[in-house]
């Protein structure tokens, strides 16, 4: 599985638009991920400060974090289930001063998820907002 989504890459840098009219491998990249967004009414650095938190919580080991750009990247490991995924949360400030978080998830080397990144999403933003109702 592996072994193939690296040449479906290796395809997609060297032939971006024979890959792009290719009727199947095309709807493998070009699919519409759908993310978990929320708004919540606390300060920003507390929202951050629980999302943080909400992924060391889950064993999401966090690759890139950056609080002023709002953007916190982590890794799940290895399972049974799949070969890991990158989880990616977008923090913002909105004008009427509610902070949005967006969640979305995403599989590293396999073509399709069995739902994890979905059940991924729901976890990480459940933490989240169970940490900020504590507090």
């Amino acid at each position: 599985m592996a072994r193939l989504k690296n040449s479906i890459d290796w395809t997609l840098r060297l032939c971006p638009k024979w890959y792009a009219k290719h009727p199947v491998l095309s709807q493998h990249h070009n699919r519409t991920r759908k993310s978990v967004t929320r708004t919540y009414q606390n300060n920003y650095n507390e929202v951050y400060g629980a999302c943080r938190k909400a992924l060391v919580d889950l064993n999401i080991s966090v690759e890139y974090s950056n609080r002023e750009r709002g953007s916190i990247i982590g890794v799940t490991s290895f399972s049974f289930f799949s070969w890991g995924e990158e989880v990616q949360i977008k923090v913002r400030q909105k004008k009427d001063n509610k902070i949005e978080v967006t969640v979305s998830s995403d599989t590293k080397a396999q073509l399709f998820d069995w739902g994890k990144n979905k059940a991924n999403e729901v976890k990480i933003i459940s933490r989240v907002s169970s940490l900020l109702k504590t507090r």
